[in-house]
């Protein structure tokens, strides 16, 4: 019998500077995703509120304008049975990072935030990196605003961890989307795991920069899925064969 986690990376749309809009498109994409009946969902870094929006995310009223839609996405998603991973910005000790909150079935399970946070004593409801959510059969992390390149500064968070979710945002540039796709295959391979790069968003610019959404998923060092879109969310859903990564371990 195969030992399989299905996983769905899906990397919206977004309205810059207004949570609401950004969570009206998201519900609609991640009940598409739902319909694949995936155990883990996965979208990008600050989807909730990206970094277009400049500094309107060092705003109080903004953080909180996110975290109410966040509330309402989860209600909005309450029958959805998959662990589902979003991103938005929080305030952490006064200063604004990038975290990405993990909900199943409505319930709010803790804001996991970036690798480069500190390890140490932090406030109610807010998880390290190195927490270890389990899905489908199989132990994830989840390393928010990483990509392939930076996750491989924290190898140690791939310790017997069967798959990295690596949510991100980041502005397109020529060829990034086939370096990322290079990179990741190398994480996977050296850190002997299956990872999941997820970065936001296609309908998404800035001047003088734009962003592509685009997904990518490697298994022990080979791509199996890719994904982009420029203008509209990009998503794939692949089923992970956990036998193999974990030989690959071996």
């Amino acid at each position: 019998m195969l030992n399989l986690i299905r996983i769905a990376a899906v990397t919206g749309r977004v309205d810059p500077g207004s949570p609401a809009g950004c969570r009206k498109y998201l519900t609609e994409e991640i009940k598409k995703a739902g319909a694949h009946s995936p155990d883990v969902i996965l979208l990008p870094s600050d989807i909730l509120l990206p970094p277009s929006a400049q500094s309107l995310r060092r705003q109080g009223f903004m953080l909180d304008l996110c975290r109410q839609e966040l509330s309402r996405l989860a209600e909005d998603l309450r029958e959805l049975p998959s662990l589902l991973f979003v991103g938005l910005p929080v305030s952490l000790h006064g200063v604004t990072v990038s975290a990405m909150a993990a909900l199943r079935q409505g319930e709010l399970l803790g804001f996991v935030l970036p690798p480069s946070v500190p390890e140490g004593p932090l406030p109610e409801g807010f998880l390290p990196a190195s927490a270890v959510f389990e899905a489908g059969g199989a132990r994830l992390r989840v390393l928010p605003g990483c990509d392939a390149g930076k996750a491989l500064q924290y190898g140690s968070l791939a310790r017997d961890c069967d798959c990295l979710l690596l949510p991100c945002y980041e502005p397109a540039k020529v060829g990034s989307a086939d370096r990322a796709e290079q990179a990741l295959s190398v994480l996977s391979r050296e850190l002997g795991c299956a990872a999941v790069l997820c970065c936001g968003a296609g309908s998404d610019s800035s001047h003088p920069v734009c962003y592509r959404g685009f997904a990518v998923i490697a298994e022990a060092g080979e791509t199996v899925s890719v994904q982009a879109e420029f203008g509209q969310s990009a998503s794939l859903c692949y089923d992970i064969d956990l036998d193999i990564v974990r030989r690959s371990r071996d």
